[in-house]
């Protein structure tokens, strides 16, 4: 491979890698993988050991730390704690594959820092996807079959994603970009022509969510709007119309539709059981199979519960990437009694970040993690809220800020951590975001 000495050349090569992040989500984690590791390869090629030659800042230093005591904690549970015959060396592997992330986080920040990214044709592929994705919910429930010919179930539709039904989390992580999208990019004078898209926007998106029948991706998007409202002044007078569109659309499908009434129905329940469970947790009550939540057959908060007894099995240092399900098979027994129920299936996450973290890393690795975020928080609303009108670039930290906390927010219900999918979305919010609270300081350097 020849070096390419047009910077403009290998500028909109990198942006173009960068765009197609939001496509292969939608492809799947094959293309996620290899739209990463090309772009990580073509950033190490062109600019090479120019990636680190800056000054590290704390949250630089932290996640290095946090990276690099994860390898330690995989290599110890690999070899000292690890203990599965049919898999050699799960947990080493894993861990190592796992560093890729931060080579991405470090290559999107010294690309923010050099002023290679164009936000633009970004937002705009997100953008894009976001509104494809809602459009090809919307055909698939009003005709049975989308435009690929997937059909969706009773309650929930899958659109571009088949029989794997996450439109509804497809749309929840990147529809902020279409909204942002017309802010900063589409240059509309006339005030009801811009209305108008945003109206039309609106809509689409909160058809697209709620016909999608994932129910906490809908209720993070929900949050998400709300912390839209709060963030950007711009938006607010559009809160009312979002609020009273989804809710006309929400009723109207929950009113008219059984599978669907019955399926928010439940989480309804769920959801209050879940915030019992956790209150339980947190003020020390004792978690027995008479409690509400195990008697109505929560599978979340026995999911969440097998997490913290999984964790109990190494509670400073957790089992290493990739051991949860079979350190859960190892409770199976205690699982059985504390839920009274035979049949106990472990899963490969416990459908928490929190509490896999815990369960994965231990004490010592959640500490590490939550001092990342609580200094991102720190910069973040110092940022936005003392340090007067965001200007430049630094306008685009509120649509990555906003999805960090609607990313980390604990009460929820999630994939797992450490999958390509949600570590390459958190990694890539994380750096950008990161990028931008720090750009004018290092800019002056």
């Amino acid at each position: 491979m020849m070096m390419l000495k047009n910077e403009n050349v290998v500028k909109n090569i990198l942006n173009l890698l960068l765009a197609l992040i939001p496509i292969s989500f939608i492809a799947g984690n094959l293309f996620i993988n290899l739209n990463i590791i090309v772009l990580i390869l073509f950033a190490f090629f062109n600019f090479k050991s120019q990636i680190f030659k800056y000054k590290f800042s704390v949250i630089d230093k932290l996640i290095l730390f946090f990276f690099f005591y994860i390898l330690i904690n995989g290599i110890l549970n690999n070899y000292l704690n690890f203990n599965y015959p049919h898999v050699e060396n799960l947990v080493l592997k894993k861990t190592i594959l796992f560093i890729r992330f931060l080579f991405l986080y470090f290559v999107i920040k010294f690309s923010v820092k050099e002023n290679l990214i164009n936000y633009k044709t970004f937002f705009a592929s997100a953008a894009v996807c976001a509104v494809f994705v809602s459009l090809d919910v919307i055909v698939q429930y009003s005709f049975g079959k989308d435009i690929f010919g997937f059909e969706g179930s009773t309650r929930r539709m899958g659109g571009p994603f088949g029989d794997e039904y996450i439109a509804g989390a497809y749309i929840q992580k990147f529809f902020i970009f279409a909204l942002f999208f017309l802010i900063f990019f589409l240059k509309i004078k006339n005030q009801i022509n811009f209305n108008l898209f945003i109206f039309i926007l609106i809509s689409v998106i909160s058809l697209g969510i709620i016909f999608a029948g994932n129910r906490m991706p809908f209720l993070i998007f929900i949050l998400t709007v709300f912390a839209i409202f709060i963030f950007e002044k711009q938006f607010r007078k559009f809160f009312v119309i979002s609020f009273i569109i989804g809710s006309i659309i929400f009723l109207n499908i929950f009113n008219s539709n059984p599978q669907f009434k019955m399926h928010y129905s439940i989480f309804k329940n769920y959801s209050y059981q879940i915030v019992l469970f956790f209150n339980d947790r947190l003020i020390g009550n004792e978690i027995k199979s008479s409690n509400v939540y195990f008697q109505n057959n929560n599978i979340y908060v026995k999911e969440f519960e097998t997490g913290f007894q999984t964790w109990g099995l190494n509670k400073y240092f957790g089992g290493g990437i990739k051991s949860f399900y079979w350190n859960c098979n190892n409770i199976k027994d205690k699982l059985k009694i504390l839920f009274d129920y035979d049949d106990i299936s472990c899963n490969i996450h416990p459908h928490n970040y929190y509490i896999e973290i815990l369960a994965i890393l231990g004490i010592v690795g959640m500490f590490i993690y939550l001092l990342i975020i609580t200094k991102i928080l720190y910069l973040a609303i110092k940022k936005i809220y003392f340090n007067g009108d965001l200007s430049g670039k630094q306008k685009y930290i509120i649509p990555f800020f906003i999805l960090f906390m609607v990313e980390i927010f604990p009460l929820k219900t999630t994939g797992s951590f450490f999958t390509t999918g949600n570590a390459t979305f958190i990694f890539l919010i994380l750096s950008f975001l990161v990028s931008l609270l720090e750009y004018k300081e290092n800019n002056n350097e």
